[in-house]
């Protein structure tokens, strides 16, 4: 067990525990409310949100180019 372990808050914003985690070079952070533990977030958890976040904006890039495409095509 890790005698002084690196928390958050719920209200942490999101970018301030990725700036933590990187600075601290660790993989998760334990989310502290009221001093009782209610979570606990991974990298994983930052990595699966950043993959969703760029799926979709690569579909919002890619839809004017495919609409152009098919208006001098069609």
């Amino acid at each position: 067990m890790v005698p002084n372990p690196v928390t958050v808050s719920p209200s942490t914003p999101t970018l301030e525990a990725i700036k933590i985690m990187r600075e601290k070079r660790i993989g998760c952070l334990l989310v502290v409310e009221a001093g009782q533990l209610v979570g606990i977030v991974t990298s994983y958890d930052f990595l699966d949100a950043s993959a969703v976040l760029f799926q979709q904006h690569l579909a919002a890039v890619s839809e004017p180019v495919k609409t152009r495409v098919m208006r001098q095509t069609g």
